[in-house]
């Protein structure tokens, strides 16, 4: 185990830190902002011209920002706990149009300030569209669906749907409106049709037949359409519809770039495992290949926009480039990589932080029970630990140096290890099972295990032997209550009911009738004998996500205690027994508790809380990022947010702006700060947390 002392100074009052606290202005804290990349897959890049910074998206729900030049981020907003498919810039004010693909695979279409996050409007889809767009003057934002009445416009600032070109018939694959915004011309792909319409009246004013089934369509300025179609690049002329221009491309065709300043248009094709960049120069007449290509360019690229003498590359490890398009001179954007947390246990003032490159403990008194009441840090102490099965661990808490370390969701190697965090020990055990845990529940009895293939595993928590072990294709949760092995689950998979309760002895199961289509979550008040179970419900064909409370000795009953139109599958559930207060994430907006007899929301942390646990005077919740935020219990007050980050460096911000980090951690590659006239070194010191020798 290797030591992180990081004893800096001695201390000064850190009021910021556990004193009066105020809503975070930005994503993390007041002034400071997490410099790390995407997790998931990016979906747009290019440049804002209006607010002068670059913007991506991803499927990791987020949009960061970044500064020109510096290449580190400014802002960064977590949108939504679904995914972001697509993003399109306003060409006058500093939003931009935003595609969500929500939990349940509906979409919604959003206007987003890129300045503060806020949200315009939001457009509801009842499905994917195939091309969307702002006019040139920023009036309309305008999207076409998959169906004969294609097209829609709206009023781009305030969302309002507008009785323009709803006559206009067909599937429109691709469309441009014109410098006045007065025409629009379209393309549909099945017929090969470019067509003119008056806006406001909906008049045809053109047709022109072209080439059918062109794909990964853009413009090239007003005057010409980019395609691709059958291994060939086509420049088409919109007035009449003739190919002006082709050129075979042998590899499979990824995106298509277009820079009109410049009249270049760039493929990128994949060939084998790699993506490769073509470009040619259009003439007006021809097109002819270049022969310089950027430095630096990624073994893949999932998204690029050319912009000046640039051009922005996002790569299949989520991160950004940027490269010279005629000098042999490249940037990576600068920031760190966010391991995302996938187990948390707690012991005797030390907070255990898993990931997929070992376990990072924390001891301090930060995380004491008295500490709520002080104004101080006397100690901060830091170590890793590198367990013997790598990948994804979750992390069970059986005793005050005993912690079981289970492969979670994604793990291959399935082996169980106990883990002693004091001498750093590992003994691996003789549970087996055959699919990765998806859900854990212990009390002095039992621990459950379920599988991702729907097994219940009942542990004895003292010597780690299997009790039973109940098989179902669709268990989402599981708890014991009253001597009974209590599971949640689809209606439609077995006894078409989402609740059963289960015998562990003779595993006897009876169907508990419930109105949900599925209870995915569940958490129990033994003192009270009472049973919360979150759920997924349809009314009138509307799905509705609801947090339901039911008597032990009769769990049919129940009623609900709160609701969240759509669904929210990924909220989380947890009773705390010294408070006997039941937390949840159900809405991804914040972290909120029913205290037996109403729900009381805590400070809100900008970060889509989702799993969530408590322990005495502290509470947190693994966020959608995988970040973890904390919370005073006794008042519900926001206390930051901590990233693992690379080589197990971890940074805390602070509500108000302080950070505390590991003694290896990179600030200047972390964290982007406030802009000043200080130099770098003081505005570090400045905003970081001092604590004792």
């Amino acid at each position: 185990m290797m030591t992180m002392n990081i004893f800096r100074r001695w201390f000064t009052r850190l009021c910021f830190f556990l004193g009066l606290l105020t809503v975070p202005m930005f994503s993390w804290g007041a002034d400071i902002v997490l410099n790390a990349h995407h997790t998931e897959a990016i979906t747009s890049v290019f440049h804002h011209e209006q607010a002068s910074v670059y913007v991506s998206t991803s499927r990791d729900g987020t949009i960061r920002t970044w500064v020109p030049g510096s290449f580190k981020t400014r802002h960064a907003y977590q949108l939504t706990n679904g995914s972001i498919e697509q993003a399109i810039p306003h060409p006058t004010r500093p939003d931009i149009a935003v595609l969500i693909r929500r939990q349940d695979g509906s979409y919604e279409l959003n206007s987003i300030n890129v300045n503060d996050g806020s949200r315009n409007f939001a457009i509801q889809l009842d499905d994917t569209p195939i091309h969307i767009a702002y006019s040139p003057q920023g009036s309309f934002l305008a999207y076409s669906m998959p169906r004969w009445d294609s097209l829609s416009l709206h009023n781009a600032a305030t969302g309002r749907r507008l009785n323009l070109l709803q006559s206009v018939g067909g599937i429109m694959s691709f469309f441009t409106f014109s410098r006045s915004e007065a025409n629009i011309m379209t393309y549909q792909a099945s017929t090969g049709e470019i067509t003119y319409f008056d806006v406001n009246s909906g008049r045809q004013l053109s047709r022109s037949g072209s080439t059918a089934n062109l794909s990964h369509v853009g413009m090239m300025g007003t005057r010409f359409m980019v395609g691709a179609r059958a291994g060939q690049l086509l420049v088409i002329d919109v007035v009449n519809g003739r190919t002006v221009s082709s050129t075979p491309v042998t590899a499979p065709i990824q995106l298509l770039l277009t820079d009109a300043d410049s009249a270049t248009i760039g493929a990128v094709t994949m060939r084998g495992s790699s993506t490769i960049l073509q470009e040619w120069a259009f003439s007006g007449s021809s097109l002819i290949p270049t022969r310089y290509t950027p430095a630096g360019l990624p073994s893949v690229i999932r998204r690029a926009q050319y912009h000046g003498q640039a051009l922005i590359t996002a790569s299949a490890d989520h991160t950004l480039h940027w490269h010279h398009r005629q000098e042999a001179v490249h940037r990576d954007f600068s920031a760190s990589t966010l391991q995302p947390v996938t187990g948390i246990a707690r012991s005797d003032g030390r907070l255990h932080l898993s990931t997929s490159q070992g376990i990072v403990t924390i001891e301090s008194d930060i995380f004491e029970r008295s500490l709520a009441r002080s104004v101080g840090i006397s100690r901060l102490d830091s170590t890793t630990s590198a367990p013997p099965r790598t990948g994804d661990n979750g992390l069970v808490q059986l005793g005050s140096d005993r912690i079981l370390v289970y492969p979670a969701t994604t793990s291959r190697n399935l082996s169980f290890f106990t883990w002693s965090p004091e001498d750093d020990i590992y003994h691996e055990t003789a549970i087996r099972i055959t699919d990765p845990v998806t859900a854990t529940f212990t009390d002095q009895e039992t621990l459950l295990l379920v599988t991702n293939q729907g097994s219940v595993l009942g542990i004895d928590p003292a010597e780690l032997t299997q009790r039973f072990e109940f098989q179902n294709i669709d268990v989402q949760t599981a708890l014991m209550l009253n001597d009974k092995l209590i599971t949640g689950k689809s209606r439609t998979s077995g006894f078409e009911t989402p609740l059963l309760s289960i015998d562990p002895a003779t595993m006897e199961t009876v169907p508990v009738d419930n109105p949900a289509v599925m209870v995915f979550a569940m958490a129990q008040d033994p003192q009270r004998n009472l049973l919360y179970t979150l759920s997924l419900q349809q009314s009138q064909g509307e799905s509705e996500t609801v947090l339901r409370v039911h008597p032990g000795n009769n769990i049919e009953q129940s009623r609900i205690i709160a609701r969240h139109e759509g669904e929210d599958m990924a909220a989380g559930l947890f009773f705390d027994p010294g408070r006997r207060r039941v937390y949840t994430t159900l809405g991804s907006e914040r972290l909120m508790y029913w205290n037996g007899t109403r729900m009381i929301q805590m400070q809100p942390n900008r970060q889509m809380p989702r799993t969530v646990q408590a322990h005495e005077d502290l509470v947190w919740a693994v966020n959608r990022n995988g970040s973890v935020s904390f919370w005073q219990a006794v008042n519900g007050v926001y206390l930051g947010s901590l990233a693992v980050l690379d080589n197990n460096n971890w940074v805390f911000i602070s509500s108000e702006g302080g950070f505390l980090s590991s003694v290896d951690f990179n600030v200047d590659r972390g964290l982007s700060l406030p802009a000043s006239p200080r130099a770098p070194g003081e505005m570090i010191e400045r905003y970081r947390v001092p604590v004792p020798f």
